[in-house]
């Protein structure tokens, strides 16, 4: 029996069609995929980074149009190039929030100059006040920050079908997935204004949760019951002897000058944006 899917729809209630650009062949997506407009993914497939890889014909581009299951994707800014220190600024902000209220709250302000007054000031009050480490966060951060073996690197990842390449970067991913997925987050969405005029474009975190228009491919696996209880066991013995800490000078500096980078690149890729069209009325005006 097939089971039907709600997806994500559009403002005129049809489900949305978001669409990924590459020059690749495969079936899965890997988590953390972005897709979005069009645009966005003609833009992203015209950008000069696919020219280094030998293994692919630039003059055979795929758009694959896809749809989403209708989650709640939270908003988050455009991360620069979405590295493992990016993702842990955005980790902070959800597992540290009641700590720093304030810090969010500004977050949301849309006028660079007073963004900038408030969040400095802000700063300097973080920066002198103590903020509590959640085990959680440096059980996620864990496969970063401390030398772990790869037997137990290998061990934790094929608990799970989420990654089928092994090393910590990987690990520390899949942790910070389960985290999100156990607080009802599948997903995310950003204002894309690096590859186009400020229209959301998403994150997914499950192949499960993606449905390609081109093709038909069965349900991915999902991790056994045994990798589930594995990967509970690991978390709960990390968890129980975990000793309670403070951030650091030297964390809490870079972990507040990550989010603040992420703002800082949205106005900058706003102006770029709003320069570029301006040119364009200018010759179009000639």
């Amino acid at each position: 029996m097939t089971i039907e899917k709600n997806f994500l729809s559009d403002k005129n209630g049809k489900p949305l069609v978001l669409y990924h650009g590459t020059y690749y062949d495969f079936d899965y997506f890997r988590p953390l995929t972005h897709f979005g407009s069009k645009i966005n993914a003609e833009t992203n497939l015209n950008e000069g980074k696919w020219k280094r890889d030998k293994n692919i014909d630039i003059n055979k581009p795929k758009l694959i149009p896809i749809n989403i299951t209708d989650y709640n994707y939270p908003e988050i800014p455009d991360l620069n190039d979405h590295s493992v220190k990016n993702w842990i600024g955005i980790l902070f902000q959800y597992i540290c929030a009641p700590q720093i209220q304030n810090l969010l709250a500004i977050l949301k302000i849309t006028n660079e100059k007073e963004f900038q007054e408030k969040y400095q000031i802000e700063f300097n009050k973080l920066m002198n006040s103590e903020i509590t480490v959640p085990p959680e966060f440096d059980f996620i951060c864990e496969p970063i920050s401390k030398n772990m073996t790869e037997i137990a690197i290998n061990d934790e990842l094929s608990a799970e079908t989420l990654f089928n390449i092994y090393n910590n970067e990987n690990l520390f991913f899949q942790r910070m997935i389960l985290y999100f997925e156990s607080i009802g987050i599948h997903g995310f969405k950003y204002k894309n204004f690096t590859e186009g005029a400020g229209n959301y474009s998403y994150i997914i975190f499950r192949q499960n949760d993606i449905h390609r228009q081109d093709k038909n491919l069965p349900t991915y696996d999902l991790p056994k019951v045994s990798g589930i209880q594995r990967l509970a066991k690991i978390k709960t013995e990390f968890i129980s002897t975990h000793k309670k800490r403070v951030l650091s000078k030297t964390e809490k500096q870079s972990l507040l000058n990550e989010i603040y980078n992420f703002y800082v690149f949205r106005f900058q890729e706003i102006k770029r944006k709003q320069l570029s069209l301006k040119s364009l009325n200018s010759l179009n005006e000639k």
